[in-house]
């Protein structure tokens, strides 16, 4: 059924490799393969944990926030400045929470902030204090924007009105993903290797990849959660169960990429041009990670594909295999399962 989709895998060239077709019942089809370092050799296996990179966004902050939104504790239209006084009367304190969520608030793309901030306080602090060069609705995908949402996570459960705090040494954010249950920061189990950075001077395996959230102490919004291959089949299959309520909320196209993808809160739509292939359906969602992650969840089909690599070890500097991989994974998928 799968022989096209495991001949893709079996034939890719990052070190390491993990996939999933996932129903809402469970997996129907795994793959693993290859080594979680080649410096090593050590070889890849089930326990290994991904660093997820950018798909952090989708598996712990936006579930968080998207509660807050159901629950009317939020909404899309509240301000920053409500948030955050410092901002009244700046630009950046009108952007809403939903220009967080749809990449639109204005803000850079991204910043070298590790080269300048000190401390997780620090790295919030100099995003505030930033002039956003685009005007408020530019679409301009933006780690800077999940990051205030990830410190705006943080602030709410402190405030003991989310999911309370503790004395356990966890952050809230670390402690919201914990009791989620899909993925964790700051693993101390098995990892596969990353890239090697001259900034840090070695080979990064077991520690976040992405310099801001390292600086943050690799608890983020934008970045920082690792997870196996089970992991994250446990959160296609959350998501895959997402309400109409819900499905509707977060998936209603809300701005487009310069490509024509649609987005909607948090996620990349359905579209030919997308990680989910040419027969990605209009309803579907999904997101990728830098270091070559990525999720796909066709809720109205029913299944969810999970691709897991360390396209960037050990070092970023490839070509187009993992997006050539993304989509051509995605469609073997598809027509797998009877989408032609």
């Amino acid at each position: 059924m799968f022989e096209a989709a495991l001949h893709l895998l079996e034939h890719a060239v990052m070190p390491a490799v993990s996939a999933a077709v996932v129903t809402r019942d469970g997996p129907i089809f795994t793959f693993q393969n290859g080594f979680a370092n080649l410096e090593t050799g050590e070889v890849l296996t089930p326990a290994h944990q991904y660093d997820l990179a950018s798909l952090t966004k989708v598996l712990v902050t936006l579930p968080e926030v998207l509660d807050l939104l159901e629950a009317g504790t939020w909404t899309l239209e509240r301000r920053l400045d409500t948030f955050y006084p410092q901002l009244e009367g700046k630009p950046l304190g009108q952007a809403s929470l939903e220009h967080l969520l749809t990449h639109t608030s204005g803000h850079h793309a991204t910043q070298p902030l590790n080269l300048t901030a000190h401390s997780r306080v620090e790295v919030v602090t100099q995003i505030l204090e930033m002039e956003p060069p685009n005007p408020l609705g530019h679409y301009e995908y933006s780690d800077l924007g999940f990051i205030l949402l990830g410190d705006l996570l943080e602030k709410q459960g402190a405030g003991n009105t989310l999911k309370g705090t503790g004395t356990d040494g966890l952050y809230p954010l670390e402690r919201l993903a914990l009791e989620r249950g899909f993925v964790r920061y700051r693993p101390t189990g098995p990892c596969v290797a990353t890239e090697f950075d001259s900034w840090r001077g070695h080979m990064v395996q077991g520690e976040v990849h992405d310099e801001k959230a390292f600086v943050m102490d690799g608890v983020a919004g934008h970045a920082g959660a690792f997870g196996t291959l089970e992991d994250t089949i446990k959160a296609a299959r959350f998501w895959l169960k997402s309400s109409p309520e819900r499905l509707a909320l977060m998936a209603t196209p809300r701005v487009r990429e310069k490509s024509g993808c649609p987005r909607g809160l948090g996620w990349v739509l359905g579209h030919p041009t997308c990680s989910g292939g040419t027969l990605a359906s209009p309803r579907a969602f999904g997101h990728t990670g830098f270091t070559g992650t990525s999720l796909w969840v066709e809720p109205e089909r029913g299944y969810a594909m999970v691709l897991l690599t360390n396209r960037v070890h050990p070092t970023r500097e490839t070509g187009d295999e993992i997006i050539v991989l993304r989509r051509e994974f995605a469609d073997a998928v598809h027509r797998a399962m009877g989408n032609e």
